[in-house]
């Protein structure tokens, strides 16, 4: 035998258990690697760190409609994990059929795999693979050479069944959380801003300013990039927490200091236009004999709402 011969025979040489465990093996690990590009695929199109934190990849579209007759923006989000397929594909049935030559037992506890009897305790059984004869009897004579390489080079026959397996059930709750976060938000162009978030009310004339600016919030991709804002509508309305009648709250209707008063005002509510600026500021008039507190509403078709906390100083 030439040397060429004997390290091919040689490197062929297995133990008898680990030629039966090595297909097992091979099946776990292909399974590993299949849940392993899975998880990759979600972290590589359905997620992203953005500022160290993990966030969902979305999909944003904008529409426009038209809303009180006003014209708005639309901006809606999709996670991109509730709009595509998750590759996820398990392996339903496998079968291996190899020929197996038993050779001799070994003596695993000498370095060179000496031949040893049955007596031994370190001893394990000597296999190789022989080459895998196929069951079927007929061979198309025209074939006859492909199937007498195939015999010399084939010693297993391996049969798998892969299907497209059911999500596990991280995966699925996953997605029913992501299909409940498809949300939808109004890309105002305009938002209002307050010169407080808190009015206290200790005395008979107490001012409130408001200014109209430009939205630069992460809702507001498609904004216009002009200056200007022109006139818009903006409604104030008083909104006690309690059930107190505002007329022994207030002695006065609201007054409008800067901007046009939109038809009339009254103690719970005013209209006002705002100036080429985009400002108002209104006026209450508490009569400081009743102790009351909640939320001024500033509302407008053209921006979101807001609400300003005030509460009411009792000076009896």
């Amino acid at each position: 035998m030439d040397n060429y011969t004997e390290e091919t025979v040689m490197s062929n040489l297995f133990t008898f258990e680990k030629l039966v465990e090595f297909p097992l093996t091979s099946i776990i690990e292909s399974s590993a690697n299949g849940n392993n590009t899975t998880l990759n695929f979600l972290n590589e199109y359905c997620f992203a760190n953005t500022n160290g934190k993990r966030e969902a990849v979305k999909f944003v579209f904008y529409y426009d409609y038209v809303k009180g007759g006003a014209a708005q923006t639309m901006r809606v989000e999709i996670p991109i994990i509730s709009l595509i397929t998750i590759p996820y594909y398990t392996i339903n049935s496998a079968q291996f059929e190899m020929g197996i030559n038993i050779l001799s037992w070994v003596d695993v506890s000498s370095k060179t795999w000496e031949q040893a009897d049955e007596s031994k305790n370190d001893k394990k059984l000597l296999a190789m693979l022989g080459p895998y004869e196929s069951s079927s009897s007929k061979v198309d004579a025209r074939s006859v050479e492909s199937t007498q390489y195939s015999k010399v080079n084939t010693n297993m026959k391996v049969k798998m069944d892969v299907v497209s397996s059911d999500l596990p059930s991280g995966i699925l709750q996953l997605l029913n959380v992501s299909s409940q976060g498809v949300e939808g938000h109004i890309a105002y162009d305009l938002k209002i801003k307050s010169n407080t978030s808190r009015l206290l009310m200790d005395k008979e004339a107490v001012p409130l300013s408001l200014t109209l600016v430009k939205n630069n919030d992460e809702f507001n991709d498609s904004a216009s990039e002009s200056d200007d804002i022109g006139l818009v509508p903006l409604t104030v309305t008083l909104v006690p927490n309690e059930k107190v009648e505002l007329e022994k709250a207030f002695d006065k209707k609201i007054t409008v200091d800067s901007g046009d008063i939109v038809g009339s005002s009254s103690i719970e509510k005013v209209q006002v236009l705002t100036n080429t600026s985009g400002e108002i500021k209104v006026t209450f008039h508490p009569t400081l004999k009743e102790v009351t507190n909640g939320f001024i509403n500033v509302s407008s078709p053209l921006t979101s709402n807001i609400k300003i906390y005030f509460r009411i100083l009792n000076h009896d």
